[in-house]
């Protein structure tokens, strides 16, 4: 069961001062109507100050982190963490009502040692070739709690929650990893317990999407599954930023 402890909520940013204060507010906002209390907790490794300077109005902890790499800055974030579930979120994410909710419902199952969410755009101005790659998405994602081989192609970072215990007996996200590190964690997690699928939504922005386009966006993630699990290594380093 979810202790008595605040759910810390993990955020690792880069030059996200556009977002990053409304998602605090928000995920504060939703968290407190489920009769749950987050810890805000933001790790900041932009070029200036802005994003941390909004992120500091609002978290209960805001760290400037002058390592690069995602993976190192949620590490960070879970290190300084007091909470026994960890949520890592993306600044741009925007949770569902009730997801707090349904959160603390999943981790009363001791066997649950995670559980990851579907997503919407919050965009209401998408393309029909936009809307179809929701549709499969959230399809796919729906699938895997029928069929959890499935998460092996899980890689969605907008709401991941690992149990604090769970997190660090993986070993935390591989620090080499920046493309990949959501599914290569899970893959470790999936050895000690389940992974849950939330049945509420995370919202997005869209912002990839819209610049990539459906067919890029499929395309890149399938060239780093295929490298991932046949050579050991990703095509890619790094995600490339979306501004």
């Amino acid at each position: 069961m979810i202790s008595k402890k605040p759910v810390s909520v993990i955020f690792a940013t880069r030059d996200k001062a556009r977002y990053i204060g409304r998602t605090l507010r928000l995920v504060r906002k939703v968290a407190e109507k489920c009769g749950l209390k987050v810890e805000l907790i933001v790790v900041d490794s932009s070029d200036d100050d802005h994003t941390l300077s909004v992120a500091s109005k609002f978290a209960d902890k805001a760290f400037r982190f002058r390592q690069r790499g995602v993976s190192k800055a949620r590490n960070f974030g879970a290190s300084r963490a007091e909470g026994d579930i960890l949520v890592f979120m993306d600044a741009d994410s925007i949770p569902e009502t009730c997801i707090f909710k349904s959160l603390a419902k999943i981790f009363q199952n001791s066997e649950v040692c995670a559980a990851v969410s579907y997503v919407y755009s919050y965009d209401s101005n998408l393309t029909l070739s936009q809307k179809i790659f929701y549709v499969f998405d959230v399809a796919f994602v729906r699938s895997c709690k029928l069929v959890p081989f499935l998460l092996k192609f899980y890689n969605r970072s907008d709401f991941l929650a690992v149990r604090r215990d769970a997190f660090f007996k993986a070993g935390a996200f591989n620090e080499q990893m920046n493309v990949m590190e959501i599914n290569d964690l899970l893959l470790r997690i999936q050895r000690m317990g389940k992974v849950a699928i939330i049945d509420k939504p995370v919202y997005e922005s869209s912002r990839r999407l819209k610049k990539w386009g459906f067919l890029k966006s499929h395309l890149y993630w399938w060239i780093n599954y295929l490298t991932y699990y046949m050579l050991g290594r990703m095509a890619s380093k790094s995600y490339p930023a979306i501004r």
